[in-house]
């Protein structure tokens, strides 16, 4: 089943509160805690097999003074993804970063893993078992 097809098959109402982990365009964790709106196919290439379609979530993201109602999260077939019912508190800081404080009494964050590994999913997962209705690891 793609992601797509495990998106679907939630049977998510329009409007349903939910919580989302998945990354950005760029490799970094986000947690999205948002209104569900739908789902579609992101086909990455004409053609492509059925295992390799990813899911385009449409998240309604209604912010004062901002231009767009939606918000689309494309979850490619190889990227994780975690959907929790409800809005969650999620401490992404925590998990991700480790921190130090320096001889001058400043904070200082490094990165626990890099960019692109499932680890932190596992970790998250973990830490927040409950509400989890998709977890795609």
């Amino acid at each position: 089943m793609n992601k797509y097809e495990k998106v679907k098959s939630l049977c998510l109402e329009e409007g349903e509160q939910i919580t989302v982990i998945a990354r950005d365009d760029v490799g970094n964790i986000q947690c999205l805690q948002r209104k569900y709106h739908s789902v579609g196919e992101y086909i990455p290439y004409e053609d492509a097999p059925s295992e390799r379609i990813g899911a385009i979530l449409k998240l309604i993201n209604k912010v004062p003074d901002k231009r767009y109602y939606y918000r689309d999260v494309t979850v490619q077939y190889f990227q994780e993804i975690i959907i929790y019912k409800g809005w969650v508190e999620i401490d992404l800081d925590d998990i991700i970063y480790i921190k130090k404080e320096n001889p001058k009494g400043e904070l200082i964050r490094h990165l626990k893993y890099p960019s692109y590994v499932s680890t932190p999913f596992i970790e998250i997962a973990e830490k927040y078992p409950d509400n989890i209705i998709l977890c795609d690891i």
